[in-house]
């Protein structure tokens, strides 16, 4: 009889061995979902390798498979390979993996084959696009690029013709987006170039309509997929190239276990399909960047497609002594945008801080008001809560100071809400829309917002999400408030972003016919990020900011992991967090290949009533995946202990 080895739908560390009954011999392949028993129940398990050469001896020791499951799909021989990499590239369970990659996906059989749609394009390409397309396509098999085009510059409209050169060759194409907000977008612009042979997958759907655009997949009915990071785990079989836009964003990184890095898979599924890749970025990340610059695979588009110039940009000093503390908009923007109003444009605002008040300090003992749970500032609400924006508890407000029992606290700082009760006082005859975590729930509530404001609205004001990738016709001003806050994280990317969010942000002005104008507030005008986005020069700003990283030795100059050490209790974290360390050390002594930093706490020491602490290596990259399989043979830690080894860290907050 025939073996199979089958991951099983439970919590469990690896796979098992079960029998093929000689009457599903025939029927069950590798990515079968088939029934097994397990102990004295019935379980769901799925098939990822099939052995016709097991002895009788261990035969005889075997259970059965009971079924084939009708209710789950069969998954493509590529899927169980991505499965089976993702396990041991991410040191994690089969199951894990299975669960992370397919879900808990239900069969649904399509009867109809959507039909081709003819292919035309509204548009003249530039110079410079019919450039990028033709290098991209004449190249090798698993050829990669970075398109690194200056906002406006027509990337969306390549890839377009990318995918129909896909189409063209009976393959499909995969672009992935960072935010659910921007599929609604994507979806318009390549339905009326495609027709329906098109899927759009993302966790804002209804687990129905996510299942029938995942069966869509699966049963390779589609010639394009769209969707965010998840979408890449889809089951493609014909993956002709893969295309990562706006590739520098963070979301790219999942932030919970297991921490998985878009562009590590996406090169994977490249390799296995010999696809090609194609990043894309008006503000590429610094590493990617510095492994395509001065190469064949950097694609540089300089000009927008429309002719228009690129924004003039003014940075604005608010140590002036001609602004008052407290400012919240000033002379400059607020002319500016009584102009824009006047000549029936739109305008955007940018501050990256949620809620009205971000800071609550007592004015008797100078105790800041922090989530207990967190130790991280509670911001003041207009809905009179107070609440957390890392754990999102909520306490109704108070007057008195918990610390020492005076109606003492005052409200500070600068936060969305208090921005949007400035506009609605300075331009009262304005259509106003927020646009937040706090308005905006899900991808339909974004788009909803979006599309309002494209119909109507004069002012969008928001958080980074209105950044990302909107192309919205008549906004022809973005004034940027409390950029200082992203500068100043405890990060070593922190300027990295600060300049990706300004470039991103000032991109949304002057896209159609008019030179768009950005107005940037800060206290650290001198700072040379914004000479750097005043002048939208990111290559000199990568060069500036690569001498940082490569001084002080973090990417791209070595691979950096991240050891967090967690606890309910401080000193239990404390304790083996500083153990751990004397071991690593003891293992791998600093030297070039290897630099251990001291335990130590976290930027963010606590979250959800657990204190943290993180161990920092940099290891050189021929050495990092020696250290990578040695960290996972370490003993796991105490019950009450968490640990979690992110590999290639993207940020150490």
């Amino acid at each position: 009889m025939t073996i199979a080895e089958i991951i099983i739908a439970r919590g469990i560390a690896s796979t098992y061995s079960y029998l093929i009954p000689e009457t599903l011999t025939d029927q069950i392949t590798i990515g079968s979902p088939v029934t097994i028993p397990l102990g004295r129940t019935k379980c769901a398990g799925t098939v990822i390798s099939i052995n016709k050469k097991t002895p009788q001896t261990i035969q005889k020791k075997l259970k059965p498979i009971l079924e084939i499951d009708p209710k789950r799909p069969t998954l493509p021989p590529k899927s169980i390979e991505l499965i089976n990499w993702f396990s041991h590239f991410y040191h994690t369970t089969p199951f894990k993996a299975l669960q992370t990659i397919i879900g808990n996906r239900k069969y649904r059989p399509l009867n109809d084959t959507p039909k081709k749609h003819p292919f035309t394009s509204p548009f003249t390409l530039t110079p410079s696009q019919k450039n990028a397309i033709s290098t991209i396509l004449s190249s090798q098999s698993n050829s990669k690029f970075l398109l690194h085009g200056v906002t406006g510059s027509g990337k969306t409209e390549i890839y377009i013709q990318l995918a129909a050169a896909m189409q063209h060759q009976n393959q499909q194409t995969l672009i992935l987006v960072p935010e659910i907000a921007l599929t609604p977008q994507y979806m318009t612009l390549f339905t009326q170039r495609f027709g329906e042979k098109l899927s759009i997958i993302h966790s804002g759907l209804t687990p129905k309509n996510r299942d029938i655009a995942w069966n869509k997949i699966n049963q390779n009915h589609s010639d394009i997929i769209i969707g965010p990071r998840s979408a890449i785990f889809t089951p493609i079989q014909r993956l002709g190239i893969i295309i990562i836009d706006e590739e520098h964003d963070p979301s790219y990184k999942q932030d919970t276990f297991p921490r998985y890095d878009i562009h590590h898979i996406a090169a994977f599924l490249a390799k296995q399909h010999n696809a090609k890749t194609v990043l894309g970025s008006a503000t590429p990340r610094l590493t990617t960047l510095h492994e395509h610059l001065n190469q064949s695979s950097y694609i540089h588009l300089t000009d927008r497609a429309t002719g228009v110039p690129l924004p003039k940009v003014h940075i604005i000093d608010m140590t002036s002594n001609e602004y008052q503390p407290g400012t919240i908009i000033t002379e400059p923007l607020k002319n500016a945008i009584q102009t824009a109003l006047n000549q029936n444009e739109k305008v955007m605002i940018l501050i990256n801080r949620r809620g009205y008040a971000p800071t609550i300090i007592c004015q008797s003992c100078q105790q800041y008001l922090t989530c207990p749970e967190c130790q991280l500032s509670y911001t003041y609400h207009q809905d009179k809560q107070l609440r957390c924006h890392r754990c999102d508890t909520t306490i109704p407000v108070t007057n008195t100071c918990p610390h020492c029992q005076k109606n003492t606290l005052q409200f500070s700082g600068l936060g969305i809400q208090k921005v949007e009760l400035e506009l609605n006082k300075q331009f009262n005859t304005a259509t106003i829309m927020r646009l937040d975590k706090d308005t905006a729930k899900n991808a339909k509530d974004i788009d909803h917002i979006l599309t309002n404001f494209k119909q109507k609205g004069d002012i969008l004001l928001g958080t980074q999400l209105i950044a990302k990738g909107h192309d919205i016709p008549h906004v022809n001003l973005v004034g940027v408030l409390g950029i200082d806050t992203t500068l100043n994280l405890p990060d070593f990317r922190s300027v990295e972003q600060t300049f990706q969010l300004l470039t991103q942000v000032a991109g949304r002005a002057g896209r159609a016919q008019k030179q768009g104008e950005v107005y940037i507030q800060t206290h650290h005008k001198d700072h040379y990020v914004f000479n750097h986005s005043q002048n939208h020069d990111s290559l000199n700003f990568f060069k500036e900011e690569i001498q940082f990283r490569n001084t002080l030795h973090y990417p791209p100059f070595c691979t950096l992991i991240n050891i967090i050490i967690s606890s309910e209790s401080q000193k239990s974290a404390q304790q083996y967090s500083q153990t751990l360390y004397e071991k690593l050390n003891q293992s791998y002594p600093n030297n070039e290949k290897t630099i251990i930093m001291p335990n130590k706490p976290c930027p963010f020491e606590k979250i959800r009533n657990h204190f943290r602490f993180h161990i920092v290596l940099k290891c050189n990259h021929q050495n990092a995946k020696k250290i990578k399989d040695q960290l996972n043979k370490i003993a796991p830690p105490p019950t009450n202990i968490r640990k979690i080894i992110d590999f290639d860290a993207w940020q150490l907050l």
